[in-house]
């Protein structure tokens, strides 16, 4: 039986590590991850919060909000897309927590 090349990132073109288990991954790091979606939108499209609120929250804090709803957004489309492509129940349940581990860190950063 011959195994599978290693998957390669579709931002960077860097090998990525793969366990075997569950969906090959199409990016090599969260970051490539985020510079393929910013590619695909033309740029980056922050939370738009008025001048008392930014100043409350900070520009780190703001950033690291902006970056946590990405995260969630993409665990989400992540759940979309192994329904779409009939992944068994085990697999979808642990994306299911996986958006919920997020939501609940994202909630924390507010």
């Amino acid at each position: 039986m011959s195994q599978k090349p290693a998957p390669l990132c579709t931002h960077c073109g860097n090998e990525i590590a793969y366990s075997g288990r569950g969906r090959r991954p199409k990016f090599c790091s969260q970051s490539c991850r985020q510079r393929a979606y910013e590619k695909r939108i033309g740029a980056r499209q922050p939370i738009a919060l008025d001048n008392a609120d930014h100043a409350k929250l900070g520009q780190k804090r703001l950033d690291r909000l902006n970056d946590g709803l990405y995260e969630l957004r993409c665990a989400a489309e992540d759940v979309e897309l192994a329904a779409q492509e009939g992944a068994d129940r085990s697999e979808i349940i642990e994306l299911c927590h996986e958006v919920v581990a997020k939501a609940r860190a994202v909630e924390k950063m507010t």
